[in-house]
């Protein structure tokens, strides 16, 4: 779906929320979240932030190799890449969600940074 991240972030909304609604819940104290790109990082900060026996699943995870696709891009693939009218289109359809994951990314060490509240807490 176009719309994965906000469909995923928005719990209880309906899609008319959007990214906005999404980019809301991500603030809230009470939410950690990884970033792909930095999977291992953010593995780290669950185990060190849960302890054992958690945090031992989260370790094993990181020393787990073959966890994450490593295969190289296939040349259709690498062909869409470079079709910039492809790419163009694929960026209007997926508008909100690069929006989501850009600010994620943006805000991926922030969010680790202060302290884990409930859910429950009003801010």
């Amino acid at each position: 779906s176009p719309l994965f991240l906000v469909e995923r972030l928005t719990r209880g909304c309906d899609l008319n929320c959007g990214a906005e609604a999404a980019i809301q819940n991500l603030k809230h104290p009470c939410l950690r979240y990884l970033i792909l790109e930095d999977l291992e990082n953010g593995l780290d900060k669950l185990a060190a932030l849960y302890g054992s026996p958690m945090g031992d699943t989260f370790l094993n995870m990181i020393a787990m190799k073959d966890h994450r696709n490593k295969k190289p891009l296939s040349d259709r693939t690498k062909e869409q890449i470079k079709d910039t009218q492809l790419m163009s289109r694929l960026a209007i359809l997926l508008r909100q969600d690069i929006e989501i994951y850009n600010y994620a990314k943006e805000n991926f060490a922030n969010q680790w940074s202060k302290p884990l509240y409930s859910c429950n807490q009003q801010f």
